[in-house]
């Protein structure tokens, strides 16, 4: 297996569906690994510049890459882009983090009543964390605060009957949650979703992240 064929952001192996592809007729590439989400290295020099990305990078950029893939949408990163990109997940505080889940968890669950799914060994990016550890505290903090409910999922039975579980589990917004979880809708795009000095531009499914002017 050739390092190209790697999740750059999290050297996923390509099982998870890591393709070589041709953008604008340069050679980079297309990843979609569960952790990262779907996104894309934009020519050759991206590749060759992703190998020396420090763990201060990789691990927002992570964020970056899945939050924008659950939305249906394909991050480009460049060659010179990646440290923009990761700096907006870098520093989120843990009232943000929150607001995230809670939002995410709403997204999920559609109406009240219904369950949001987590795999908790890759969907902490889907906030502003860089660990299953992390993520777990979060979710603690909703759980004791009484903003959602808890449940694991079973997948089926043992030998004597005992309850076999998956390593995901559901989610589901309490009345508060969904008071804090689902706030009005406010100009400017999604709450918490949005780069703070970037806008996002959807080309042919792609989100290309591109600079606010300033002046006249």
């Amino acid at each position: 297996m050739s390092d190209a064929d790697n999740c750059a952001i999290r050297k996923r192996p390509e099982d998870e569906g890591q393709k070589r592809y041709q953008p604008d007729g340069k050679g980079g590439l297309l990843a979609n690994c569960r952790q990262c989400g779907r996104y894309g290295l934009i020519g050759e020099a991206a590749i060759a510049a992703s190998y020396s990305w420090p763990a201060e990078i990789r691990g927002p950029l992570s964020c970056a890459t899945h939050q924008v893939s659950e939305f249906g949408q394909t991050l480009r990163i460049t060659a010179y882009n990646a440290a923009e990109l990761a700096e907006q997940h870098a520093n989120a505080r843990a009232s943000e983090n929150i607001d995230k889940l809670l939002a995410e968890t709403a997204r999920q669950s559609g109406r009240p009543g219904g369950w949001a799914k987590f795999d908790p060994d890759t969907d902490f990016t889907l906030i502003d964390c860089y660990s299953r550890t992390e993520f777990d505290q979060y979710i603690a903090w909703i759980s004791d605060a009484g903003l959602v409910s808890k449940r694991l999922v079973m997948s089926g039975q043992g030998p004597v009957g005992d309850p076999i579980y998956e390593r995901a589990f559901q989610m589901s917004l309490t009345m508060d949650g969904w008071s804090r979880g689902q706030p009005l809708p406010r100009p400017g795009g999604l709450p918490g979703r949005c780069f703070r000095r970037h806008v996002i531009r959807p080309v042919h499914g792609w989100c290309i992240p591109r600079r606010h002017k300033t002046g006249h």
